[in-house]
């Protein structure tokens, strides 16, 4: 009997050290027991994405910013401090901005009860200056000392610039396109510009692609221009400019140009081109000439006296052009030449290039003939005679003869052909 009621107590014993032992950390090869005890939870903390806010890599632009939403809560402990970091070193403060204003450094100490619990908050960052690859992390800690971090890689990349734009508003009063002004005549154009990538920082007047050094022929909106280029003490982001430029005294064609700069010196260019009104001394002889032909024809009209244009002999010493007569091999109908020759001293010239705006009837002064003979072309056909003659003569043809110390611009206004007699002839506008 003693020995059953042993065996029950062992039993008991033994069963009681067994559930004992399940709560206690039971060293392999004994030692002291120790309790087991469970890790307190941490914070959580995380990006929010929404509409203009940044929760994923992207690229940005050099110092342009961009706006992150963190929301972090709480564990078992309140929240203590908050922090932004760029590439593992603190990020200066005076580059971030908060939707909270009450934070005011970084790293920010969360002292508001009310944020210890969690807060969600805007976070705009100011990117650097230099194009790379950026790793920021955002990182909230507790006061158990319990940290989480989010992190998020923004590449800096320099987009292509994009260059400002002008344009010339093309209604009068204002010049656009090609235009006629007399020398030392102010002229104006209304230039709008918008900038691109970058505010616009200066406008440059050019005249055949030099800055004019003289700014009292510059003004834009009625104001003299301090300088040429006028540089800008701050960056504008569009203009809208009446631009006044006075020519050049010398009455000679110019293009000008109005070339508008950004801050990274990409530039918009607009231009006009001035033809000028020479000055000298007015014409005071515009008279109609009539030359009969041809040496066959009437006696006495085969020649032209410019003077007065009136027909005079072929071979009278008032003539300073003629006809060259007819081809005597050929029948009436086309055996006149049709082309003209200088006598008495006198030298014909086709004309040189013109600008498409160039008329007998815009020509006002004896210095313009003088120079359209200076710049004209020498006839280089020569006859059996020795006389250099002008092409076949057609109506519009405009010749510069000079005589002596006179020239004279001949347009030919008429050509009549007769087929049954030798009765042809020409007709001229003489300036002179």
């Amino acid at each position: 009997m003693l020995k059953f009621l042993f065996r029950i107590s062992f039993v008991s014993i033994l069963f009681f050290g067994l559930t004992t032992a399940c709560t206690e950390d039971s060293p392999i090869g004994g030692g002291t027991t120790r309790p087991v005890e469970e890790e307190p939870t941490g914070p959580s903390i995380g990006l929010v994405a929404d509409v203009n806010v940044v929760s994923e890599g992207t690229t940005v632009p050099p110092s342009s910013s961009f706006t992150v939403r963190v929301s972090a809560q709480a564990g078992e402990a309140a929240l203590k401090t908050f922090t932004v970091l760029e590439n593992g070193a603190v990020l200066p403060f005076s580059r971030i901005q908060y939707s909270d204003t009450n934070v005011g450094a970084n790293p920010t100490l969360i002292l508001d009860e009310t944020l210890k619990t969690g807060f969600t908050w805007d976070i705009t960052i100011m990117a650097p200056d230099a194009p790379g690859n950026i790793a920021y992390s955002f990182e909230v800690a507790d006061d158990n000392d319990k940290v989480e971090v989010v992190f998020l890689g923004i590449t800096v990349e320099d987009a292509e610039p994009v260059a400002p734009t002008s344009s010339v508003v093309e209604e009068p009063p204002y010049f656009w396109g090609t235009k006629t002004c007399g020398p030392n005549e102010r002229f104006e154009m209304r230039i709008i510009a918008d900038g691109g990538s970058s505010l616009i920082q200066s406008v440059t007047v050019l005249e055949d692609g030099n800055p004019i050094t003289d700014l009292a022929r510059l003004q834009a909106n009625s104001t003299e221009f301090p300088a040429n280029p006028w540089v800008f003490s701050e960056g504008q982001s569009n203009l809208d400019w009446v631009v006044g430029i006075r020519t050049s005294d010398d009455g000679n064609n110019h293009v000008y140009q109005i070339v508008t700069t950004d801050e990274k010196g990409l530039s918009s260019t607009v231009s006009i081109e001035v033809i000028g009104l020479p000055t000298g001394t007015s014409i005071s002889n515009a008279l109609e000439g009539k030359l009969l032909l041809n040496q066959a024809g009437p006696a006495g009209t085969g020649g032209m006296n410019l003077f007065t244009g009136e027909s005079v002999g072929s071979s009278s010493a008032e003539a300073h052009i003629r006809d060259e007569g007819i081809d005597i091999e050929k029948t009436n109908d086309v055996n006149w030449n049709q082309q003209i020759s200088g006598v008495n001293g006198s030298t014909i010239r086709t004309l040189g290039n013109q600008p498409e705006t160039f008329s007998f009837s815009n020509i006002q002064f004896t210095e313009e003939i003088v120079n359209l003979f200076e710049t004209g072309d020498d006839l280089i056909v020569q006859n059996s005679s020795g006389r250099f003659i002008t092409p076949f003569v057609l109506v519009g043809d405009v010749f510069v003869v000079q005589n002596g110390g006179n020239y004279f611009l001949l347009e030919v206004t008429k050509v009549n052909v007769t087929e049954a007699d030798n009765n042809d002839f020409y007709e001229f506008s003489i300036k002179y």
